[in-house]
């Protein structure tokens, strides 16, 4: 299953928090590394030892610069194509390139070739290389034919973007 990034880049002000517009793009960018990352490594690493189509997950392992990320849950593929997961995962002192996270997020997923929904949903404190933010995030991200959307809230400023993808 081939996993798309893609950063929101608009963030529409619903109420102030802690965390500037450019503060929670970094923490969403942090956690979205860390995540796919650590995704990705739990399925190899599982896939080894049991049948590849429905896995239990368990894993701890090392962020790009540090800490570690953890996931438990479940992930059930089908070949590159297909694939459904319900994972919780928990950062402690998690360093990306964006920053350093600690806290919990419950991640789930569908994908399928048509494309993929994702949610998000937890509490992270973040630092940065000046500053530092406590963030919640209840976002969810669609990958279709064409268009990648984003909604719902993160720290505090309400999501609402659309992404239209030319040439698909």
């Amino acid at each position: 299953m081939r996993i798309i990034s893609v950063l929101p880049l608009l963030l529409a002000v619903a109420c102030t928090n802690n965390a500037t517009k450019e503060e929670s793009v970094q923490i969403f960018a942090a956690a979205s590394t860390a995540l796919s990352s650590a995704q990705s490594t739990a399925v190899q690493r599982a896939q080894g030892v049991v049948a590849p189509t429905d896995l239990v997950l368990d894993y701890s392992g090392p962020c790009s610069l540090g800490g570690s990320v953890a996931l438990t849950g479940s992930y059930t593929g089908e070949g590159d194509e297909r694939g459904v997961f319900d994972l919780d995962a928990s950062f402690d002192s998690c360093h990306e390139f964006t920053g350093t996270l600690d806290g919990d997020l419950q991640w789930s997923s569908v994908a399928d070739s048509n494309g993929f929904v994702a949610t998000l949903k937890g509490g992270l404190s973040w630092e940065g290389n000046d500053s530092s933010a406590s963030c919640d995030l209840d976002m969810t991200m669609t990958v279709g034919t064409g268009l990648i959307s984003y909604g719902g809230h993160l720290c505090g400023y309400d999501v609402h973007e659309e992404l239209v993808l030319s040439g698909l």
